[in-house]
Order: C-alpha cells, then structure tokens, then sequence
C-alpha cells in the first residue's frame, strides 16, 4: 500500500484538512467486474434454462377449447313451377275439323309465310301455300279434346270405334310422337332426322315457315285420343309441344309465332286452339296466361262486324276460312272459361249467312257461293270442284257459334235450308283416293268429317255414310312399311307440299279420332 506524506499538517492544523478519498482507478473496476463474472454466467445461464423449461409447458392444453358453431343454412331449391296441368277435362265436344287454313289444307304450315297485307289481298290466296301461289282458301280445322263448345270426348265410346280403326289412330300417333324434335315442335322439313327406326328416314318435307301450326296440329292428335299433358302415354308430347307454342309467343302482343307472311294468323289460330283444349282439359296458371293472352290477340284482329281475314290490324274484311279458324279457337277458350267477345259469334254467324248461297247451300270463301283455293299451279292437279271445304267449314262454323250463343243450329227456315243443303253437297263429295290424287283433300275430308258427326244428330244417315267412306279410303292409304314411314301419311292433296308429312299424318288422325273422341252439341 503506498504511504502518502503527511508533512505540514501539523502545521495547518487538523481541523482544516479533509480527509482524502482514493479513487478507483480503471485497473480496479476492472479486476472488480472480472472477480464478480463467473456469478453474473451463472445466473445468465440459469434464467435461460427456466425460459426454456417454460416455453416447453403445454399452457394451450390447460385452456378449455371452444367448439366453433357453424350456422349452416339451407337455401330453398330454386322453385321449379311445374303447370299443374290437370287431366284433360273430358268434356265432350265435336271433334273440331281442322278449321281451313285459307289456302292451306295442311293446317301444319300454317306458321309463316310473310304479313304484309299487301300478299293477302287476294280471296284465293293459299295461307300455306308458298308466295306463287294465288289461290288458298282451304284450311286445316280444329282438332283435340275441345274443339269449341261441345263437351271434350269422351273415352268410353272408344271401345265401340272399329278396331282396326283403334290401331290405325295408334300407328299415326306412334310415327308423330317419333317425330317430334328434342325442344318439343314438330319441324315440317326436317322432321325426318328424328326417327330412329331405322332403314330409310320418311320423305315429304313441308314448308318450313308454318312449325307452329304443325306443332298446334300435333298436339290436338294426342289430346284427340284422349291423353293430357298430365295423363296418359302421350303426355310428355303434349306438354312438351305446348311449352314450346309458349316459348314461341310474343309476350306482349300474345301472337303466336312469328308474323312473316300474312298467312301466319293461320298459325297463331290453331296454336291457340291447341292452348285452349289443353286449358280445358287440364287447367294450368300459366298455360292460361297464355291461352287468354293468345286469345285477346285473336279477338283484336277481328274486324268489326264480321269475321277475320289475314290482316293484323284488321281491315275490315274477312274470310270464311280464317273466320272458321277463330270461331273454333274462342269455343275452345269459351270451354276453358277464359274471356271471350259473345259479339265475335254473333257477327261470324252473320259472315256465314252473307256468304253462304241459299239456293244451294254452298258457302263461299269470301262471296257468295265461291268455291275453294287451290294454290295456283295445282289448280289443274286438283281442281277445286272436287273439294266442298269452306262448306263444310260454314257448317261448322255455325253449330259453334249457334252454341256459343245458346241458341238453336237451325233458328230460322232459311238456315234450316241452308244446313240441309250444305249436307247434300258434302255427301256428294265422300272421301275418295282417286289413283291419280285429284280429288284428294285431306283437309276437306277432315272438317267436312267434324261437322258431318255435329250434325249427326238431325242427319243420322249422312254421318253413316260419311263414316263408311272415310274408314274405307284412309285406312288402306295408311303406309305400313319402311320403319320410318309406317303409320304415316303421304302428303298428297293441294297441301301436301306446304304441310308435308306430319301435316298428313296429324289431319288423317284427327278425322279418325271423330269417332269416339267428341260429343254431339245436340247432345251437349
């Protein structure tokens, strides 16, 4: 230890002095730190196994775990609406004979040709028949389950149908129901890619502008026999078929079909027709929304106090055929209980009247005892004089509207007159397949056929006679052979060419079907 001086205190004095404190010098602290180091590793060292050791504590597995609560909900399945369309309402009724299409015996190519009225100005033209053709008045007449104001058919009177009549109606209906394309329409020229019989596809394309009268014609087939877009062996044709008429209206005018000539109100009649009947038969919300609305459009295309004719607007005029078309279409909706104009059936009987000759009972297409339309290159194949079809569409037109109004077929002796010779004309003119095809019309034959069974009841013996030489000429004209052409019929006839072969085989069937599937007015 070093000894400090302590020379000249005494000489100061002790009180004056203070005490002298050493310093650490830097050597020190230094040896002091160094001394203490090996405690501060320790303590470092054991603060850093208890962080470890409490680290490696399973602290979650103390916590009670909380179960997570899922909240699943279950949407609602988009809802589907099915129509409930209710079996057909068998409410008996006569068969409708596929009302003229004017220049169109083959209700099926009754869609579309062109609307300018321009092209409809004249009486004769064909409303199926291509642009050429100048001269129409035929059309196809009503054809399933409603037909107008009588009562839907009834099913028990098929037992007492000839059976070889039953299987004929079955064969049609089978080849029909092969036929009818994946979206539910029947197509009129391409309907033969369809069959998968076998063998050779069937020949006899139609127009493709009228799908939608052919379609509506199809349809009114299957419900002839009895079936119902909700029963039946055909029902799935049926309802398919009528989704597709739907699909095809405009929403909001109501027409059925597109408007491209100005035979296409042929179309949008039968369209509605076939709507209507399976209305009646089988009620459906939105099937009705339809009907009613294809209706409404019928109604506002009819020219005032008195029929219809091609025009939409209407101009005033009108045609039996076109008129006959309409009349069937609103007894139907009349069945079904939709809104229809009583003053429609006043003013077509009127029409009917004014067009009919009193002298010989013949009604024309729009003047007084004119005859039928041929298109004009066919009027030398088949000739018009062999065809009474607009008076056989004024007889039915009257039995409808008669019963639309609830009055009497025969109100008056000039109308009686006119009945009873109307009859004598049809019968002059029986169903026959001449071996030439000349005097073959099978639209003629099918609405002559309805009204002939309406009337049945004051002219027992013209319907028998008419029933013998009907069953008589289509049962043998019905093909039986290749797969794909069996249960058809050849579209022979002034239609043949613009309806084709569904127009054939769907009108040959309905004039089967008279038979058993509509009850007499006069009975009704």
């Amino acid at each position: 230890m070093v000894q400090r001086s302590t020379r000249g205190v005494d000489a100061m004095g002790a009180s004056s002095i203070r005490a002298y404190e050493p310093e650490d010098s830097f050597h020190d602290v230094l040896y002091d730190w160094m001394e203490r180091a090996p405690w501060l590793a320790i303590s470092f060292a054991m603060h850093l196994v208890l962080y470890f050791m409490l680290a490696a504590i399973p602290w979650s597995a103390m916590q009670s775990q909380e179960v997570p609560i899922l909240n699943a909900r279950i949407d609602p399945p988009d809802e589907v609406f099915v129509e409930p369309e209710v079996e057909e309402i068998i409410e008996k009724i006569p068969v409708p004979i596929e009302d003229p299409v004017q220049v169109v015996e083959n209700v099926s190519d009754v869609d579309a040709i062109s609307e300018d009225p321009a092209e409809s100005d004249d009486p004769f033209e064909a409303p199926f028949a291509p642009s050429n053709n100048n001269n129409a008045v035929i059309g196809i007449g009503p054809g399933g389950g409603l037909g107008g104001g009588g009562a839907v058919g009834r099913p028990g009177r098929r037992p007492q149908t000839p059976g070889p009549v039953l299987t004929s109606i079955a064969l049609g209906l089978e080849w029909l129901a092969e036929h009818q394309s994946p979206d539910g329409h029947w197509d009129g020229d391409d309907f033969a890619y369809q069959c998968d019989r076998g063998g050779p596809p069937a020949d006899g394309e139609g127009s493709p502008l009228h799908d939608v009268g052919l379609t509506g014609l199809a349809v009114l087939a299957f419900m002839g026999w009895g079936d119902t877009p909700e029963s039946g062996d055909y029902a799935d044709n049926i309802r398919r078929g009528l989704a597709w008429l739907r699909r095809s209206q405009d929403t909001d005018s109501g027409r059925i079909g597109v408007a491209v000539s100005s035979n296409s109100i042929y179309d949008h009649a039968i369209a509605t027709l076939a709507l209507c009947e399976a209305q009646a038969m089988a009620p459906a919300p939105m099937r009705g929304r339809a009907a009613q609305s294809a209706i409404d459009f019928a109604q506002r295309a009819r020219s005032a106090y008195t029929g219809w004719r091609y025009q939409y607007p209407p101009d005033g005029t009108a045609d039996t055929s076109v008129t006959g078309w309409m009349v069937l279409a609103l007894s139907a909706a009349r069945k079904a209980g939709l809104a229809t104009d009583p003053a429609a059936f006043r003013d077509a009987l009127g029409w009917i009247d004014e067009v009919t000759d009193p002298a010989t009972g013949r009604t024309g297409y729009m003047q007084p005892g004119e005859g039928v339309a041929r298109p004009k290159h066919l009027i030398d194949v088949y000739p018009a004089e062999l065809s009474e079809a607009m008076t056989a569409a004024g007889l039915l037109t009257r039995a409808f509207a008669s019963d639309a109004l609830d009055q009497p077929l025969a109100a008056t002796d000039h109308s009686r007159e006119a009945i009873d010779r109307g009859v004598e004309l049809l019968l002059a003119l029986p169903p026959h397949w001449t071996e030439d095809g000349a005097g073959v019309d099978l639209y003629y034959w099918y609405y002559a056929s309805y009204a002939l069974f309406q009337l049945g009841g004051s002219h027992p013996s013209a319907w028998k006679r008419w029933e013998k030489a009907l069953v008589d000429t289509l049962l043998p004209a019905q093909r039986q052979s290749p797969a794909c052409f069996e249960g058809s019929f050849d579209p022979i006839g002034p239609w043949g060419e613009d309806g084709g072969r569904v127009y054939a085989t769907a009108i040959s069937v309905l004039s089967l079907e008279v038979f058993f599937r509509y009850e007499r007015l006069d009975e009704h």
